[in-house]
């Protein structure tokens, strides 16, 4: 967002470097467990509220070290007396914003994870059936359930179903239903009947 050319050179860079990996890793972190993890919608609430805290705390003194930058000319790109670019203020808001909302959705991921409810199966209906032929992120075939809390349609990875699913149909879905997150091991066709000894909970009337 600015360059300066003082000794400080090195300090802001490295920092610089460590920002975009901060706001980067939670993303690769997410995007690995696409297909297995959703979030309710209190969660994502709570990282946009620690998104919009984050700006409100750090962004302004980061504009203000911008500018005081540049007041001293020890900006590369900019002259002495310029005024911090507008493109680069939203730049810089975006990615504080993308760090806290990041590193909150991981905060969550591991809470949930470390109070993990039991493993259990719920039956859902498929209300829709989609066959991915290009930017699949790493899944050809997926299904629409009512999946979070039976609230928000989801689209779910069942690639490994066979025969292929249609609409109408149940499927089997065993995972961990925490109140913030769940997660998916696995998604099987719904038996006709339960197994001995099996309780599977619905979310279909």
């Amino acid at each position: 967002m600015h360059k300066p050319t003082s000794s400080n050179t090195k300090p802001n860079v490295t920092w610089g470097g460590v920002t975009v990996i901060l706001a980067v890793l939670p993303a690769l972190i997410y995007i690995a467990g696409f297909w297995r993890i959703h979030f309710a919608p209190v969660s994502l609430w709570t990282g946009l509220a620690a998104a919009v805290v984050g700006n409100v705390m750090f962004a302004p003194s980061m504009i203000r070290t911008a500018q005081r930058d540049i007041d001293v000319g020890m900006n590369a790109t900019l002259p002495r007396g310029a005024r911090f670019p507008w493109r680069d203020r939203l730049m810089l808001h975006a990615v504080v914003g993308l760090v806290f909302f990041g590193w909150m959705m991981s905060a969550i991921w591991l809470c949930a994870r470390l109070v993990a409810p039991p493993l259990t199966e719920r039956v859902f209906r498929v209300e829709d059936v989609n066959q991915c032929t290009r930017s699949c992120l790493e899944c050809t075939y997926s299904a629409s359930i009512v999946l979070r809390f039976e609230t928000m349609t989801t689209w779910i990875c069942a690639e490994d179903v066979r025969p292929r699913l249609r609409e109408g149909e149940l499927i089997l879905v065993r995972g961990y239903f925490h109140p913030l997150m769940i997660r998916i091991d696995s998604v099987l066709r719904a038996p006709d009947k339960p197994a001995g000894g099996r309780c599977l909970i619905t979310s279909t009337p």
